[in-house]
């Protein structure tokens, strides 16, 4: 039992304010919020370890992204020296056979 609200509320049951029933009321609701909050509490170990994972996963993701645009940029001037070369060799042969 939560005694919270029965020390809040208790003067006022014993000056005929409030009746016990809504006392009761008013018990069994801060209970069941109590219950509630208690999920996160209870289960705060976990949800820490999955925002670690959460993070280290992005960054991964991120890294992984970064290396692809590194890799794709090589290439891509590999390919542009490539072509160069290749204009330049069809460039000479059609001078020689002219």
């Amino acid at each position: 039992m939560v005694i919270v609200p029965l020390i809040a509320m208790g003067p006022s049951v014993l000056a005929g304010t409030i009746t016990l029933g809504v006392m009761m009321q008013v018990v069994n609701a801060f209970s069941q919020v109590r219950g509630s909050l208690a999920v996160f509490m209870n289960n705060w170990t976990v949800i820490t370890e999955l925002r670690s994972i959460h993070k280290r996963l992005k960054e991964f993701e991120k890294n992984i992204e970064y290396k692809r645009v590194r890799l794709d940029e090589k290439f891509t001037k590999r390919a542009g020296v490539n072509q160069a070369l290749l204009n330049l060799a069809f460039d000479y042969a059609a001078t020689c056979f002219i």
